[in-house]
């Protein structure tokens, strides 16, 4: 599964220095994430059935290039990998005008079963929603 969004950088996204602040990027990638569960419902509403929620546990993020007001940004997102109860997503950033990475990161989900509170193994049929092999 993969999706790209498309981000105009506004004013409030800024630091003192004039670019994108470097904790506006996870706001940036939980939309991108959003979106593309918006783009592949079937995925969202096979989880939200299994009464389960998406839960982000780990996020690692190297900063390559400044983002600066008026930019378009160009945030791709994939699914990498599973690992029992975890699942892999590659997240990077890019400037829409030059094509350059901005930022690179991984991020790490589980599902968690909305009443128990619990993370729950990643089924065949959510890999394959993912397509993930």
């Amino acid at each position: 599964m993969e999706g790209t969004a498309l981000v105009k950088v506004r004013g409030y996204h800024l630091d003192g220095y004039q670019h994108v602040n470097h904790a506006r990027y996870l706001e940036l990638m939980e939309e991108a994430r959003w979106q593309l569960f918006d783009d592949h419902p079937e995925v969202f509403n096979h989880i939200m059935q299994q009464n389960l929620a998406v839960v982000v546990v780990n996020i690692n993020i190297d900063y390559k290039s400044a983002a600066e007001l008026g930019d378009t940004l160009r945030i791709h997102t994939h699914t990498m990998s599973t690992s029992g109860k975890s699942i892999t997503l590659k997240q990077q950033v890019f400037r829409d005008m030059d094509n350059n990475v901005v930022t690179d990161a991984t991020v790490t989900i589980v599902l968690v079963d909305r009443n128990t509170g619990e993370s729950q193994l990643i089924d065949e049929e959510i890999k394959s929603l993912l397509q993930i092999t």
